[in-house]
């Protein structure tokens, strides 16, 4: 990503995930980012759902968003009557490329996001 603090990586699973230029780490595992949110977050977001009629997903650090679009996918599967997701991000950059997306303008991530 130009002009960024991050270089885009592709993981070993296929998964895109950001890679931190001055510490040289990577937001996500190498083997893969996509089955790492799953594994971690995927089936507490299900159960959050499933089990509470106004469900509240708290996610902090967006990243590439990983856990907002699997809870939205999640949600178009199970259909729940209400969610509410509050995320929080300090890089300007990656909130506003998921805001770009989200409203169908171009953003430096679209493929990224589109992957996920």
């Amino acid at each position: 990503m130009n002009g960024t603090k991050y270089q885009l990586i592709c993981t070993a699973d296929g998964s895109p995930s950001l890679h931190w230029l001055d510490s040289g780490e990577a937001m996500h595992n190498r083997q893969g980012a996509l089955s790492e949110s799953l594994a971690i977050y995927g089936e507490c977001i299900k159960e959050s759902i499933l089990k509470n009629k106004h469900a509240h997903i708290l996610s902090i650090g967006l990243g590439l968003a990983y856990n907002e679009i699997i809870t939205s996918a999640l949600c178009l599967l199970l259909k729940p009557k209400e969610i509410y997701i509050e995320s929080f991000e300090a890089e300007d950059t990656l909130r506003e490329s998921l805001l770009d997306w989200l409203t169908g303008k171009t953003c430096q991530l679209f493929a990224s996001y589109d992957y996920i």
